[in-house]
């Protein structure tokens, strides 16, 4: 079997996201009912980060043990790769989300409609020249009218904390409040892939009201990595 690598969204195709889609939905039932599933036994996965871990990680750690391998966790401060030793495919953490994002609606064919304050634009390096697929607003609230799902996440990321007063200054507009959730369709969903600040990025009232998914999303999060890894070191199952 050829070497699968999965670095950014758009490595893979929408084929292989559907598959990977499939066995995720049959991993995560196999997991419900109590059924031993254990594709990856006697196979171990090498985690390394450059900052600390715990969402990735953990899950992860779970995922590879559901699946009978088993995982090792090393950063750049306790290993050979803090004194120099190269890494050939560094992969960016939560700040890239907005790129995924960006990918995902070029692979799946939906619209994104992106907010940002002024100072935290896109960077054009990294969009594509394309830009079919989504939609730059100025207003967050204007973002919000009429799509099916808003997603957000933490104004400060780990690394970012000296920047932390201004990011919140910046950020000032942008919490997803239940005013810009009644701007979305009547049945749209919030998303946030936590820990998430309450009355920063976004109200109480919508990450813990009936339009949040945050917790069908941190489960489901963990059986889709499954189904990657299972994807990435098996192959497909026929």
């Amino acid at each position: 079997m050829a070497i699968k690598h999965f670095l950014q969204f758009s490595d893979f195709t929408l084929a292989e996201f559907d598959y990977v889609m499939q066995r995720a939905r049959i991993i995560k039932q196999r997991f419900k009912a109590y059924q031993t599933y254990h594709p990856l036994l006697d196979r171990t996965l090498v985690m390394v980060f450059e900052k600390n871990s715990t969402r990735t990680r953990l899950s992860f750690e779970a995922g590879m043990h559901q699946l009978g391998g088993a995982a090792i966790y090393l950063n750049t401060r306790d290993s050979q790769l803090g004194r120099g030793e190269p890494v050939e495919a560094w992969i960016g953490d939560a700040n890239n989300m907005l790129y995924s994002w960006l990918q995902a609606a070029q692979v799946f064919g939906f619209h994104l409609h992106v907010s940002t304050p002024k100072g935290y634009d896109m960077d054009m390096n990294l969009v594509s020249a394309d830009a079919s697929h989504y939609t730059v607003f100025q207003n967050p609230s204007d973002a919000c009218a009429g799509v099916d799902l808003v997603n957000t996440d933490v104004w400060t990321s780990m690394g970012y904390e000296a920047e932390n007063q201004a990011r919140l200054a910046a950020f000032d507009g942008w919490i997803v409040d239940e005013a810009k959730m009644a701007r979305a369709h009547p049945d749209a969903l919030f998303m946030h892939c936590l820990p998430a600040h309450r009355g920063e990025e976004v109200s109480a009232g919508v990450i813990d009201g009936p339009q949040s998914v945050v917790w069908d999303e941190a489960e489901n999060r963990l059986h889709v990595q499954k189904a990657l890894l299972e994807y990435l070191v098996v192959g497909e199952i026929r």
